[in-house]
C-alpha cells in the first residue's frame, strides 16, 4: 500500500471499536459529513511492524518495491537487507541511463547496484516529519523525537531496527550518547525545513 495502511477509519492511531464508525468530522475544505462506508475499510496489515499511514514507524514507511527488467534484474529475487528510499530514484536511474553529471546536493543516493542484486550500504540517514513528531534511519538505529499539539519535544524513541523490527524496546536510556548523537543530526535536519506553509486555495501545499 502507498506508505503503510491507512488508519482505522481514516481518523487516527487510536480510533478502533464500533464507536469510532460513527464519528462526525470536517473535511479538508471544512464540510462536515460522516465518514462513508468505504472510509470505514480503508485498514491494512503491517505485520509485525509499529504504526501505519502517516506515521514514521516502519509500518508507516515500508512499502513494497518491484524491478523487472528482463536480462538485468534477477526473477524471483528478494532483497530483504537493503535499505533504499523514494529520494535515490533520480541519482540510481541517472547512473542506470548513463548520465554521469549530477545536481549537486541532491537528498538520494546511487542505490543501482540494490536494484540490479547487490548489496550497498548508505552514505545518508533517512529523515522523516510525521506522528509521533522527527525520524530518522542511520544504520541500524531508528531513532525519533515525540512532539506534542504544539510542536515542543516532549520524549525520544532509539530502536534497534535489525534486532528489533517491530521497535519494541525503546533503548534511548541505555544507549544515551548514540541517542544523543542521533537528536543532534536530526535537529540539524529540522532547521533546514520550510519555516511557513502557506495556504493557497482550499489546501496548504506552498512552503516558503
Amino acid at each position: 500500500s502507498d506508505q503503510g495502511p491507512q488508519r482505522p477509519n481514516g481518523i487516527g492511531m487510536d480510533a478502533t471499536g464500533p464507536k469510532s464508525r460513527n464519528i462526525i468530522r470536517k473535511s479538508r475544505d471544512g464540510e462536515i459529513k460522516k465518514r462513508k462506508i468505504v472510509e470505514k475499510n480503508m485498514l491494512g496489515d503491517t505485520g509485525p511492524f509499529k504504526g501505519n499511514k502517516g506515521t514514521c514507524y516502519d509500518g508507516g514507511v515500508r512499502i513494497p518495491f518491484i524491478i523487472r527488467w528482463p536480462g538485468k534484474v534477477k526473477a524471483n529475487y528478494i532483497d530483504q537487507e537493503n535499505v533504499i528510499s523514494g529520494l535515490d530514484w533520480l541519482p540510481s536511474v541517472c547512473r542506470l541511463a548513463g548520465i554521469e553529471k549530477m545536481p549537486e546536493n541532491i537528498d538520494g543516493e546511487d542505490v543501482s547496484k540494490v536494484w540490479l542484486g547487490d548489496n550497498y550500504k548508505r552514505e545518508k540517514p533517512l529523515f522523516w516529519q510525521n506522528n509521533p513528531g522527527l525520524g530518522m534511519r542511520k544504520g541500524k538505529w531508528k531513532y525519533y523525537l515525540v512532539l506534542d499539539n504544539k510542536r515542543k519535544i516532549v520524549g525520544e524513541e532509539l530502536y534497534d531496527i535489525l534486532n528489533d523490527p517491530a521497535e519494541d524496546e525503546n533503548l534511548s536510556a541505555q544507549n544515551p550518547e548514540i541517542a544523543k548523537k542521533l537528536k543532534q543530526r536530526l535537529l540539524a535536519w529540522k532547521a533546514t525545513l520550510p519555516k511557513k506553509v502557506a495556504k493557497t486555495g482550499k489546501y496548504r501545499h506552498k512552503y516558503e
